[in-house]
Parts: structure tokens; sequence; C-alpha cells
């Protein structure tokens, strides 16, 4: 990429990693409210369409610029990913955030505990393409070119994941999903497979969102 593209490629990434720290919730009084939930929903979906247009129509850049580059061999690699993060790094990361002392899952997911589950599967869906499109995809692949490092990239990205799931999940999760994660960054610096990553992320939100009973989850 040219001189004459970073412009355009700082703007996406200050859309894609300083986007979803906007208060937007918060314009409707009830932060928590679920007319804000909503809000939310739409305004992540807005970032991503922002994101993608200017990959394709400002940067002149394919989707495979950002990783997408569907195969079917993306769906083994994702149930591989779902696999190693259920049973390997998700409870590395719990036992973690454990031995830290920091507060656990209970304040996120009692925010989360009266909402439909129609509702919470279209935010696991929003999660996965918006999240993994956002950080993932295109923070990588743009960060690549003033780092000149994958792994400089994967951790500045990774950072800005974090720093923003902190007001909702609190510095516990965060540290607990940092390191249940793993993997995914270690995947798409080494495969750039982000649709592999999405059905990943897909897969183990709803896990722990959805599937994951109650009783089982971390307090």
């Amino acid at each position: 990429m040219s001189q004459a593209h970073y412009f355009p490629t700082i703007v996406g990434l200050c859309v894609a990693l300083g986007g979803a720290v906007l208060p937007v919730s918060k314009l409707l009084g009830n932060p928590d409210s679920f007319t804000a939930r909503v809000l939310e929903q739409g305004f992540l979906w807005m970032l991503f369409g922002l994101v993608i247009a200017i990959v394709i129509l400002w940067e002149k850049q394919s989707l495979s610029s950002i990783g997408f580059r569907p195969q079917w061999i993306s769906v083994v690699w994702g149930l591989l990913l779902v696999t190693v993060i259920i049973f390997v790094t998700g409870p590395v990361g719990i036992w973690v955030l454990k031995q830290s002392g920091l507060p656990g899952f209970k304040v996120g997911y009692s925010k989360l505990s009266n909402l439909p589950v129609w509702f919470l599967s279209v935010a696991v869906v929003t999660a996965g393409v918006v999240e993994e499109t956002l950080y993932r995809g295109y923070a990588i692949e743009r960060l690549v070119l003033f780092t000149g490092n994958y792994w400089w990239a994967g951790l500045l990205a990774l950072t800005a994941f974090s720093v923003v799931h902190v007001p909702f999940w609190g510095w516990g999760p965060v540290l607990g999903m940092s390191i249940s994660g793993i993997p995914l960054l270690v995947f798409y610096i080494w495969k750039r497979d982000l649709l592999a990553c999405i059905i990943a992320h897909v897969a183990t939100d709803a896990v722990g969102l959805i599937i994951l009973p109650p009783v089982a989850r971390v307090s």
C-alpha cells in the first residue's frame, strides 16, 4: 500500500479500534435497557459496514486484504479452534481469573439475565462477525503497515479489544477472555483466515452466553 493510501487506513483504524467505545447506548438514558442493547447491536453493524466500505471504496482493496477468503477448510479450522478454547485455554483463563482475585463474570451475566434468547443469539452473531472483522482482520492487517510485524499488530489489536470490553464485563473477565482467546490471535497470524475466527468466536460465545447453564458460570 502506497503512502497515498495511509490516510483512509488511519481513518479505518480509528473506526475499527475506537468506534465501539462511543457511549451510544447512553444517549437513551439507561444504558442497560433493552432499547439501548438493540441500539448497540445496530451501531456495531454500522461500524462493520463502514469499515467494509472503507476497504472496498476508499482503500480500493478486496476483502481478502482483511483475511476474508471463504473456503470449506475454514469451517474445520473454526471447529478445531472452538475445541481448543473450550477445553484448553478457556479453563486456563478461568483459573487465572480466580487466582487474580478480581471480580468474575457475575456482574456481566446479570446484565444479560433478562434478555430473550433470540436477542442473545443475535448478539452472539454480531460479536463474532463484527468484532473479528474490526479487531482481527482489519486491525491486524492494517496495523502491520505501521508496525511492520504481525505480532505487534496483533497485540495492539488485542489490547484495544480488551479495553472496549472492560466497561461491560470488568477487568477480571476481560483478563480471562484475553487468555482464552489467544488461539484465535495465534491462528490468525498463522493462517490469516478471518472466517475460521468468526466461526470460532460465534460458537464459543454461544456456549458461554446461551448454552452454558447459569450454575456453571463463573461467579
